[in-house]
């Protein structure tokens, strides 16, 4: 099978696809753990989830949505009461997808005629490829290097552009989108910027989105991680996302979540999602909401932290004397500034693949006229000695 390069998601397949050391995508790779497996073997999920009338009720039903949000409150820190709502759908992506729909029902709920979404560089390219296919979606990029640094977020940078838009046109409802932690840099944003944009979002009448899908996976602790749903509040209206995969990975076996903090905002997302989905299966559920409850008593979070933050130290260790190493600070994820070859990252990408070595070009994630070329990405979310094997496979390449 032959396999595109121009976009993230498809440099990730040609990682999976042909490289005997996959570090490409960011979802975890590892042992799965007993009680995962156990999860999976039991049969009381799939009995429950092919019960119909008159054995389930919407009672039942009713029930198995709030178990999941129970679970994933306490798995996310989310705070308890009516007024913040949790909605499933069946990936990040999807949710990401389905948030920008909800910002364009908003956007016409207030007679706007468009919406203008000003999100970061670097970043996923989804964010772009997700603008690009909405002929009423105007994207404004803001670079995250303030004072001249790759992956120093600039909150006054993001309040400037949206001041900018907000003078160029009323008419437009006005989105701020960004990730905390960053991919691919882990750079978080803080509580206070939260804040700060969140005050300017709802001067502005703007919606504020934020993809949290690495807040508890990675090298950092999830407390470092100021969320939306803390940070915002009552301040604007708000989503946030998160999804299982790059706390879980499972092989694409995964839930995305939308959370927003009021009425308006929940019922948009409603609308939105019942455009794609009746729902999401009611066995992904049930066992999503038990790994929650299992995955608190079991340490997940912890361990993988763990594991992530020895890899990194292996990272630095092979290729610290040969290659200076962005600092990650959260999530599972590794930069590498390969400009001593001489060679552009997406070449160095190629060599290694064809060695044997699945890693991301990080000029992937650069959307204005600034585009470094001389990054590789990482992912620190495999087993330590898969890990090791790999990066001295690659450096072996390199050298």
């Amino acid at each position: 099978m032959k396999i595109a390069d121009g976009t993230l998601t498809e440099q990730e397949l040609q990682a999976a696809y042909l490289a005997r050391h996959d570090l490409g995508p960011g979802y975890p790779q590892l042992d799965v753990p007993p009680y995962v497996r156990r999860l999976y073997l039991d049969s009381t999920a799939e009995d429950l989830s092919l019960k119909f009338a008159p054995t389930w009720s919407p009672e039942k039903q009713a029930q198995v949505d709030a178990d999941l949000e129970v679970a994933l409150r306490r798995f996310l820190m989310i705070p308890e009461g009516p007024r913040i709502q949790i909605r499933s759908t069946f990936s990040g992506s999807i949710a990401l997808d389905r948030a920008l729909a909800t910002a364009q029902l908003l956007a016409r709920q207030r007679g706007k005629k468009k919406i203008a979404v000003i999100t970061t560089t670097p970043c996923i390219d989804i964010m772009k490829l997700f603008l690009l296919e909405r002929a009423d979606v105007k994207p404004a990029f803001v670079a995250s290097n303030k004072n001249g640094a790759l992956g120093v977020l600039d909150a006054e940078a993001v309040l400037q552009k949206l001041a900018q838009v907000r003078a160029k046109d009323e008419r437009e409802h006005i989105v701020v989108l960004v990730c905390s932690p960053e991919n691919p840099t882990g750079s978080i944003w803080s509580e206070q910027d939260l804040m700060h944009i969140a005050r300017e979002c709802a001067a502005a009448d703007a919606t504020l989105i934020v993809d949290h899908c690495f807040a508890v996976a990675g090298v950092h602790h999830p407390k470092d991680v100021a969320a939306v749903w803390s940070a915002a509040s009552e301040l604007c209206d708000w989503i946030g996302i998160w999804d299982t995969g790059k706390t879980f990975g499972l092989n694409e076996d995964k839930l995305g979540f939308l959370i927003s903090g009021d009425a308006e905002t929940s019922r948009a997302i409603d609308a939105a999602l019942a455009v794609v989905q009746f729902g999401v299966a009611r066995r992904a559920k049930i066992f999503f909401s038990e790994l929650f409850r299992l995955a608190t008593y079991y340490d997940h979070v912890r361990e993988l932290n763990e594991l992530c933050a020895n890899n990194l130290e292996t990272l630095e260790r092979l290729v610290g004397p040969s290659f200076d190493l962005f600092p990650t600070k959260a999530g599972s994820l590794a930069l590498i500034d390969v400009s001593r070859t001489g060679e552009a990252d997406e070449a160095i990408r190629k060599r290694l693949l064809s060695n044997g070595v699945g890693t991301v070009a990080g000029s992937i994630f650069f959307h204005s006229s600034w585009k470094p070329e001389h990054y590789i990405r990482l992912a620190l979310a495999r087993r330590a000695d898969y890990f090791e094997e790999a990066v001295m496979q690659m450096m072996q390449v390199l050298s």
